[in-house]
């Protein structure tokens, strides 16, 4: 099982390539609200995700999904 540490520090690594300019962003930091992403955006950090993590997110549940943190959490769910 992969830690919730690890899926956070993983979507941080991710984020920071594409989307904030190289800085870490904190796991409360909401995606579409603090961060700004689209919902492309969104899909294609959580087609990285699923990839990364060999996962497969239900489509159900990402609606709920807001924060790094949700996202970490619902992977470590998955794995």
């Amino acid at each position: 099982m992969i830690s919730y540490d690890e899926c956070v520090s993983e979507i941080q690594t991710l984020l920071a390539q594409s989307h904030s300019g190289g800085s870490i962003v904190p796991p409360e930091s909401d995606l579409i609200d603090e961060l700004g992403l689209a919902s492309l955006d969104v899909m294609e950090l959580i087609e990285a995700l699923e990839d990364r993590f060999d996962v497969a997110f239900p489509i159900n549940e990402l609606g709920d999904v807001r924060t790094i943190a949700d996202l970490a959490q619902r992977i470590q769910n998955l794995t």
